[in-house]
């Protein structure tokens, strides 16, 4: 009696392990996280006006993958800036423009726009820009 409680015991936990192992097996292919990614991002510019700022770049990722970004002025984020929006790549490319809406970028402050790819935040690329226009001309 004892044996066949056993060997029953042995069935069912090789049953259970099986089952786990076909789960794991059948999971989907997407890339995780924590590997590394197969592209890059780059940010080539900006423009900003009373209304309106937009940034575009280039990227070797494939096409509609998800791109966040951040604003930060003077190193701390901007709580308005819409980073959560996914900013899609389409043939290499990319744009994101957001209405300013009442908001102002001011003239003396050190902006960067940090561009990540969404489910891999370390494939990155920034952009330190500021309002102010070009120095003056030295004499």
């Amino acid at each position: 009696m004892k044996t066949k409680l056993n060997s029953g015991i042995i069935v069912i936990c090789t049953i259970i392990v099986a089952l786990i192992a076909g789960c794991s097996s059948s999971v989907g292919v997407s890339q995780a996280p924590d590997q590394p990614s197969n592209g890059s991002i780059t940010v080539e510019g900006v423009t900003v006006s009373d209304t309106q700022i937009t940034f575009h770049g280039k990227s070797t990722l494939p096409d509609e993958t998800c791109i966040n970004t951040e604003l930060l002025a003077d190193g701390i984020p901007l709580e308005w800036w819409p980073g959560d929006t996914c900013v899609d790549l389409s043939q290499g490319k990319w744009e994101f423009r957001v209405l300013l809406e009442g908001k102002a970028l001011q003239a003396g402050t050190q902006y960067v726009l940090h561009a990540y790819q969404h489910d891999h935040p370390n494939n990155t690329a920034n952009l330190a820009f500021d309002v102010g226009g070009p120095p003056p001309p030295s004499e």
